[in-house]
């Protein structure tokens, strides 16, 4: 038995270390990971996923943890208890923690995690993203911001008050999920079936550890944290949705997200989608500067102020239990996954959406 048990954990160290080499190799060979994992093994992955376990009606990573916990006091239980000697015990546990951790990361490789290494959206759409500069990002934010308006006074009845979850349509996650569906279709990017989302409950419990959203990639499902402003559900479901289809990049999802709810019929979910781009600009112009932005801000029109005081006042509810841990620990993971710039990726969205629409408005002038 001892010795079985001893094969078992040597298998799994030559596999995991296979794995890693392979996940190694693989950021500079973006065209076969495209081509025989994005586009080839994920989606076998993803489409198991969709056709079996993804009917049970709850979230799946509250189960996920539960297995995960039962099993391992199952295993201390029945195989390290009854050691007669201490070292012995402390040795198997030891074997038994690295084991979990090396299952749990070949199975995160191998069921999503290699699509960080895929053929970045850039190149698919042959684009050129850049970095903005503080005269981009003002001259962005304001040609936008009539935009938004437009966009804001076509929601039937929409007054000055702050929108709120009656303006959302009953079944805005499947309406979502279509969008895209349908914008990833569009730019060629196989769809092998339906993904699913669920909503997080007790309110808050994401942003406690500094997430609105995740993509759980053990279960295949995209979560989202209920305590959000509704104004927000629309591009965190769509950037989750995107995650969920084999994209790990950051700021690939939200551009995905912005592609896919710029030019919704919906006005609820247009004005959403656009209204978090703008705040992406925002925050960003905030930074090079802080007064003109709030003289600007100052001159907005009350409807407009007021979504954007709701949204603040939402996520001023809940706190971050180790704000400085998290951004450190994120930043450190995006990094490990081949992504240089770290937890600034959500950023990279800006660069994205301003490359695309300066392609538009270049074929359109030719």
């Amino acid at each position: 038995m001892d010795k079985l048990r001893s094969n078992k954990f040597g298998l799994l160290l030559v596999f995991s270390i296979c794995t890693f080499i392979l996940r190694y190799l693989a950021t500079n060979h973006a065209a076969i990971v495209e081509q025989y994992y994005s586009r080839g093994f994920f989606l076998g992955i993803r489409w198991i996923i969709d056709h079996t376990i993804s009917w049970i009606p709850f979230p799946l990573i509250y189960l996920f943890f539960i297995a995960v916990i039962i099993l391992l006091i199952r295993h201390y239980r029945k195989e390290i208890i009854p050691l007669k000697h201490w070292r012995q015990k402390l040795f198997s546990t030891f074997k038994m923690i690295v084991s979990t951790l090396l299952i749990l990361y070949c199975a995160f490789l191998w069921m999503w995690g290699f699509n960080y290494a895929r053929v970045p959206i850039e190149e698919q759409l042959n684009i050129n993203p850049k970095p903005l500069t503080k005269d981009d990002l003002e001259s962005s934010l304001k040609a936008l911001t009539p935009i938004i308006l437009e966009a804001r006074s076509n929601i039937p009845n929409v007054g000055d008050a702050a929108i709120n979850s009656k303006f959302m349509l009953k079944d805005f996650e499947s309406t979502v999920l279509d969008l895209v569906m349908m914008t990833l279709k569009v730019h060629t990017y196989p769809i092998p079936s339906k993904v699913n989302a669920r909503l997080l409950k007790p309110k808050g419990l994401l942003k406690g550890f500094g997430a609105i959203g995740i993509y759980f990639p053990f279960v295949g499902e995209s979560n989202m944290d209920t305590a959000l402003h509704p104004l927000q559900w629309p591009e965190v479901l769509a950037h989750e949705f995107t995650h969920a289809y084999g994209f790990g990049d950051e700021g690939t999802c939200s551009f995905v997200a912005y592609l896919c709810l710029k030019d919704c019929k919906d006005p609820f979910l247009r004005y959403a989608g656009l209204l978090d781009y703008w705040r992406g600009l925002a925050t960003n112009y905030l930074t090079y500067e802080p007064e003109a932005y709030r003289e600007y801000r100052a001159s907005l029109p009350v409807g407009l102020v007021n979504d954007l005081n709701a949204i603040n006042d939402t996520n001023a509810k809940y706190k971050t239990f180790f704000p400085k841990f998290k951004r450190v620990a994120y930043d450190a993971y995006l990094k490990r996954q081949g992504i240089d710039e770290g937890i600034e990726n959500y950023n990279r969205v800006l660069m994205l959406v301003h490359a695309w629409e300066t392609s538009l408005n270049r074929k359109t002038v030719n």
